[in-house]
């Protein structure tokens, strides 16, 4: 096309039988090329874009699926953590050591080491 070379000499960019317009805010721009005509709009600009705010809702969302998750982690090792604790206790000879019984996840293994610590102190 022979915009390209007007554009490296420094002519005006214009491209023979082309055609401007402007109609309600919009600019109309016609392009022959071989037996078409190619019509280019621009669309009106008037109207204010609004803002979207998809890239925070969605930065929220994983941090706050991320901070649960991390709870939820929490409050099920946490208990493993200290049946761990206390038959390492109990494994090295502390005998008189109690695993606490409050924990909810693990009440019933917690109850049953004790137990075994018990037994293993009588013997």
């Amino acid at each position: 096309m022979k915009i390209k070379a007007d554009i490296e000499i420094g002519q005006d960019p214009y491209i023979e039988g082309s055609e401007f317009a402007r109609y309600m805010n919009r600019t109309f721009f016609k392009v022959p090329y071989g037996d078409y005509v190619v019509v280019l709009v621009n669309p009106k600009m008037t109207q204010e874009v609004n803002p979207t705010y998809l890239f925070e809702a969605l930065l929220g969302i994983s941090l706050l699926i991320l901070l649960i998750s991390f709870l939820v982690v929490q409050r099920i090792i946490n208990p493993i953590q200290a049946i761990q604790d206390g038959t390492s206790k109990i494994g090295s000879g502390e005998l008189e050591h109690r695993i606490p019984l409050n924990l909810k996840m693990s009440w019933y293994i917690s109850k049953e080491i004790n137990l075994l610590a018990t037994k293993s102190r009588i013997c």
